[in-house]
């Protein structure tokens, strides 16, 4: 029995055929010309496929920052503000539902809109927000208008802040203390930036 599970097995990989003819089975070997090409076929396939699973193996490894309290929040304002300024953000999106100064003091806002508006005279940046409505006329909202577009929507159903930007999402929230959660991953900026587009057209000016 063991013969014929090992010519069961070759038969699987295509290395052997069966033919049955009057009650007995007669095996033969395949073309070992076709065998080749049909393994090269494969390999081909494979090859190809390599450069593809290695982007996606990229485009899933992401990195996780958490900041806590106020020496947190400067901490994490200090890498939104080198990047920034060294021009690695051209987009910047905002849905904002907890007070505007939970992104930073009117300081720090201004220097990093400062910043932006830099690089904007060398290269596209593109600045968009969502806030709820009960901050329309808020000072800090009025200050962003200098680089882009706010729009309002009412009853945002959320309790924190969200900003996308170059592959990056933070989560701006407050629990007795400032909290940020940020994660530098392609793949989810990409979606994230996909439900801002759609709230954004929602949203009214």
């Amino acid at each position: 029995s063991t013969t014929y599970d090992i010519l069961q097995r070759l038969i699987n990989k295509g290395f052997v055929n069966k033919a049955e003819k009057t009650g007995k089975c007669y095996f033969f070997s395949n073309d070992l010309t076709a065998i080749i090409s049909s393994i090269k076929d494969k390999e081909s396939i494979i090859s190809s496929l390599i450069p593809e699973f290695k982007k996606l193996e990229r485009d899933i490894n992401f990195n996780v920052k958490t900041y806590e309290g106020i020496s947190g929040q400067k901490q994490f304002n200090y890498s939104l503000y080198n990047l920034a300024k060294s021009g690695n953000i051209n987009y910047f999106y905002i849905i904002g539902n907890v007070p505007p100064y939970s992104i930073g003091s009117e300081a720090f806002i201004n220097n990093l809109i400062k910043e932006f508006m830099t690089k904007k005279l060398n290269k596209k940046i593109e600045y968009k927000a969502i806030w709820n409505s009960k901050f329309k006329g808020h000072k800090i909202v009025k200050i962003f208008n200098k680089i882009g577009k706010n729009k309002f929507l009412n009853n945002i159903p959320s309790k924190v802040t969200t900003l996308v930007y170059n592959n990056y999402i933070a989560f701006l929230f407050f629990i007795d203390k400032p909290n940020i959660i940020e994660i530098n991953n392609k793949l989810i900026s990409e979606e994230l930036k996909h439900y801002f587009s759609y709230l954004y057209g929602l949203a009214k000016d």
